[in-house]
């Protein structure tokens, strides 16, 4: 049995209905998923929790006759705003689902003021038992694993982390052996996979709808997922930019879970 937790992330099967995404775990034998709550200013093709109340009834219930649990809610964006009434909605539905972490992203420019807004959101989030686990993401101010890790230890908060994508983690001049930093606090991994050289001004559309099938592209995929700590959550991120249809999707979809369960065994 492995050691490592395989999750369905919602990038992946974009367009899904969030139910649907549920049940697409189901057939797939993964027994996590990520759920983005809310878009926010990225034009992405999702139901909101946020305009939906009655959404979060649906999948709480849908979830509960479910072997399938929810690792992360996605849609925590620190822009610089302080837009910390929608965070805090955003943590109330994340509960509500069950869920074990919220995923944040950063936009802001300013270094004092991410630590302080990250540290905010992360008390926030105690009350709910919730980890904090900030992405870096190559086109952002935070883009590289040092950049975050920074930011999580200014803020020094217990349950403050940090989610490694594979693809930010190459695309920002990373590789494998950075993640054996010792007690990096490791909130998720997400896996996929990319060619080797691709024009900065292609990363963004890359990030949402152009990413490969792990085997598929030049990512050292076998070494990240030798250099995670056992526990991680390995969350299978590779949207395509297909039609919105739950059988393309769905199809897509096995063909990375195959993959990457071919890729190493410690991947259950």
């Amino acid at each position: 049995m492995g050691d490592l937790r395989l999750s369905l992330e919602h990038m992946t099967v974009l367009g899904m209905r969030p139910a649907d995404i549920v049940a697409a775990a189901e057939q797939l034998d993964v027994p996590l998923i990520s759920l983005i709550l809310d878009s926010g200013p990225y034009p992405l093709d999702l139901a909101s929790f946020l305009a939906s109340p009655a959404l979060t009834r649906e999948i709480s219930a849908r979830l509960a006759g479910s072997p399938v649990r929810l690792h992360a809610t996605e849609g925590f964006l620190l822009d610089g705003n302080g837009d910390f009434d929608r965070l805090r909605r955003l943590l109330d539905i994340s509960a509500a689902l069950g869920a074990e972490r919220c995923v944040a992203m950063m936009t802001d420019s300013d270094a004092g003021r991410r630590t302080e807004h990250f540290a905010q959101l992360c008390e926030m989030a105690r009350s709910h038992d919730l980890q904090v686990s900030l992405e870096f993401v190559a086109t952002t101010p935070v883009a590289a694993l040092g950049d975050a890790l920074a930011v999580v230890r200014a803020a020094a908060m217990d349950n403050a982390a940090i989610s490694v994508d594979i693809l930010h983690l190459t695309r920002s001049g990373g590789s494998p052996e950075d993640l054996r930093v010792p007690d990096l606090p490791f909130g998720a991994a997400q896996l996929c996979d990319g060619v080797a050289d691709l024009p900065r001004d292609r990363w963004d559309h890359e990030g949402i709808a152009g990413r490969l099938v792990p085997g598929d592209g030049d990512f050292p995929i076998p070494a990240f997922l030798e250099a995670l700590p056992p526990g991680v959550v390995v969350g299978l991120e590779t949207p395509m930019g297909l039609p919105r249809d739950f059988t393309v999707l769905l199809g897509a979809a096995r063909r990375s879970v195959v993959a990457a369960r071919r890729a190493s065994g410690r991947l259950r």
